[in-house]
């Protein structure tokens, strides 16, 4: 084995690295005054708020994704009734009654899935704050 193999390599004192595809050197202080004055927003609308959800109007919207959750919302709200409705039932109505009110449950519950799932397959091409 000679001198050369055993010898560590270390990185000349003289090399520049490259960060962000810049020469990058330390001693100098970075370019001041060259990155872009951001302003307020001038058109920003302020978020209605209830029962603690943004309100959204899908007609207003131009972004499908509004559509999709403002669906889902109403959607989960009547599945969350059928519930009630079919638990306040139970024993109190025929079994014809009963198994139609299950019925109707299902139905809720598989049409708040279907909202759930497009909102998973729909992609936003708006940001809201």
């Amino acid at each position: 084995m000679t001198q050369a193999d055993s010898v560590h390599s270390t990185p000349r004192r003289t090399a520049l690295k490259v960060v962000a595809g810049r020469d990058f050197d330390p001693a100098t202080p970075p370019d001041e005054g060259k990155q872009k004055q951001r302003a307020a927003y001038k058109e920003r609308k302020p978020i209605e708020y209830q029962d603690g959800l943004p309100v959204i109007d899908p007609a207003g919207e131009t972004d499908r994704i509004f559509r999709s959750i403002a669906e889902h919302r109403a959607a989960a709200a009547h599945y969350d009734c059928c519930v009630e409705i079919e638990c306040e039932a139970e024993g109190k109505v025929s079994a014809d009654e009963f198994f139609y009110l299950q019925h109707n449950t299902g139905n809720a519950f598989d049409t708040m899935m279907l909202w759930a799932r497009a909102l998973i397959v729909d992609r936003p091409t708006t940001r809201r704050a």
